[in-house]
C-alpha cells in the first residue's frame, strides 16, 4: 500500500494527488494517531547537557548494544541514553544505516532529561524527507526490481490506514469471511 500510495506523491507540495483531492499527512494527524502533542517548544539539539558521555564509533547495533552494557542491575544514564540514541535510529526514525545516528545522541539526552519538544514535527518532516527521496528511488529504479526506502513509513502505513479504511476492505478480506470460507472448505472439500 506504501508503494502504491508513493506513485501518488507530489514531492514539490509534500501531498498525495488522489482522485478526491490533494491529501497529505498533517501535525494533527500525528498528534491523532500517535498521541504526541502537535504544540510546543521547537527542538534545539544545542539545549542537551554534556553531562552524559556517549562514545558512538561505527557500531553496528548489535555491538553498538553490547559496547553500551554495564553489569548493574540498575539502568545508568548513559544505558538509557544509549537505548534511546538506538531506538530513535532505529525504530522511530528508521535510518538507512545499520548504525546509531550519531544526530540522535543530543536528542536522546534531552528525552532522558525530560525536556519537552515537539516530537511529532520532527517525525513528520522526517517522513517527507524520505517519501520524496523514496520517490526520487522509485524513479531511478523504474527498470530494476529494488530500491532504497528508509524513514518513519510506520506513520504513512498509520495514516494510510486510518484514512482509507474501506478501501483496504476491498483488498483485504477481513479475518471472519477468511475463516468461514475455510470452514465452508474444510465441511465440503469437492467445492
Amino acid at each position: 500500500m506504501i508503494i502504491g500510495a508513493l506513485h501518488f506523491f507530489e514531492t514539490s507540495t509534500n501531498t498525495f494527488h488522489f482522485e478526491c483531492g490533494m491529501m497529505t499527512p498533517t501535525l494533527f494527524d500525528v498528534a491523532a494517531i500517535t498521541g504526541l502533542p502537535p504544540t510546543g517548544a521547537t527542538y534545539d539539539r544545542f539545549k542537551a547537557t554534556n553531562n552524559i558521555e556517549s562514545v558512538l564509533k561505527d557500531k553496528t547495533y548489535s555491538k553498538y548494544i553490547i559496547g553500551h552494557q554495564e553489569d548493574s542491575e540498575e539502568v545508568s544514564d548513559k544505558e538509557h541514553v544509549a537505548i534511546l540514541a538506538l531506538w530513535l535510529s532505529q525504530y522511530v526514525f528508521c535510518t538507512k544505516s545499520l548504525q546509531v545516528a550519531k544526530k540522535f545522541v543530543p536528542m536522546a539526552i534531552q528525552i532522558h532529561e525530560g525536556q519537552q519538544f515537539v516530537f511529532g514535527r520532527l517525525i513528520l518532516g522526517c517522513l517527507y524527507e524520505s517519501m520524496r527521496s523514496t520517490c526520487e528511488n522509485i524513479k531511478m529504479t523504474r527498470y530494476r526490481s529494488t530500491f532504497l526506502g528508509y524513514g518513519p513509513f510506520w506513520l504513512l502505513q498509520l495514516w494510510l490506514n486510518a484514512t482509507f479504511p474501506t478501501e483496504l476492505e476491498m483488498f483485504l478480506p477481513s479475518a471472519r469471511s477468511k475463516a468461514q470460507g475455510w470452514l465452508e472448505l474444510s465441511q465440503n472439500p469437492e467445492a
